[in-house]
Formats: C-alpha cells, sequence, structure tokens
C-alpha cells in the first residue's frame, strides 16, 4: 500500500480533514445504497501500482495543477470507477488535498468495516502465536464486543516481554509484562 497512518493519539489537522472527507464518501455510500461497490472499487485504486506511481508523481510535485492530477487519475480509471466515486476525488483535489486522499481511502474502509461489524485489531506478543491462541484472541474480542468477525494483522514485539497488546479502533487493551512493570513503577496498580 502506498500510505502509513500516524499513530494513534497524534492526531493532526491532515487526519481531522481526511475523516471528515470519509465520513462523506461513507455518507454519499450509504445514501445511494452504493457501499459495496465503493468499497471495491476504493480497495482497487489503493492497490493499483498506478495509483502508487502517480501518487508519488504528483504529490510534492508543484508544477502539475490539480486539474491535471484528476484528469491524469480520471484517464486512467476512466469507465471504471462509480461517477460519485470520481466526483469526489475531484472535489478533494481540487481543494489541494491530493495528498491526503490515501488517507481518506483508508478512514472509508474503516468506516465501511465498522458498517459491517468488522474488527479490524492490530495484535503485538512476545512471541509468535499459535493458530489456537490466535483464534482464542478472536473468539474473546467478538465475545466482548459488538463485532460479528475479526480481521487481525499479528506482530511480534519482544519487547513486552510476555503477554499481549491489542489496538481496536483507537483503543488499546495491554495485557503485556511490560504495562504491568510500567503500572508497579509508576504507581499504577
Amino acid at each position: 500500500m502506498f500510505f502509513r497512518i500516524a499513530k494513534k493519539g497524534n492526531i493532526n489537522m491532515a487526519e481531522i480533514i481526511s475523516k471528515a472527507y470519509a465520513d462523506i464518501l461513507f455518507e454519499t455510500a450509504s445514501n445511494k445504497d452504493t457501499i459495496d461497490i465503493l468499497y471495491s472499487q476504493v480497495e482497487n485504486i489503493i492497490n493499483s501500482d498506478f495509483t502508487n506511481k502517480l501518487f508519488k508523481t504528483c504529490v510534492h510535485n508543484s508544477t502539475i495543477t490539480e486539474n491535471e492530477k484528476f484528469l491524469e487519475f480520471k484517464k486512467h480509471f476512466a469507465g471504471g470507477l462509480n461517477k460519485d466515486l470520481i466526483r469526489f476525488i475531484g472535489i478533494v483535489i481540487s481543494y489541494g488535498n491530493y495528498k491526503d486522499l490515501p488517507y481518506v481511502f483508508k478512514y472509508f474502509l474503516d468506516n465501511v468495516k465498522e458498517h459491517r461489524k468488522i474488527a479490524v485489531a492490530t495484535i503485538f506478543s512476545a512471541k509468535e502465536l499459535s493458530e489456537s491462541e490466535k483464534s482464542e484472541i478472536s473468539h474473546i474480542i467478538l465475545e466482548k464486543t459488538k463485532y460479528t468477525f475479526v480481521e487481525a494483522k499479528y506482530f511480534v514485539d519482544k519487547s513486552l516481554i510476555e503477554g499481549i497488546q491489542i489496538r481496536l479502533r483507537g483503543e488499546v487493551l495491554d495485557m503485556s509484562a511490560k504495562a504491568k512493570i510500567y503500572d508497579y513503577s509508576t504507581g499504577h496498580r
């Protein structure tokens, strides 16, 4: 993918704007019953090699106007995108927010997943987890939340010493030895 999202809790103006745009796109898709279509098309845009090249070429190039950026984008995806999505991308670009499109798309996909009750979890563990441990974690998430499906990404972080850390929708559940040591050392028992 061609983007990186800032750490949670470190919200900046670009992130607020991107979320607002994503909410508008989601609301449009909801009202017109095109959520599935736009979700698929946004995923295709994000995963497109052309988009990666175009984004890297255009975003920091002040000699290319917003209109030229939009026309290049539209030319490549002509006929393949929903007219509301093309119009939406044109609006974002016309306001000079071309560089924020990857974030807008990511937040839009997150909104759709939330709507579909899909938990997007990032799980850090001190060691590689077995399939049964991963399954148990997913089961616990489903049991304790409103979600009906878990989309999890697993990472090993040896600095946790022992245990796991679950990040879900901006919240962190830290059950690691590192967190317990920190709590003990700071008096947060």
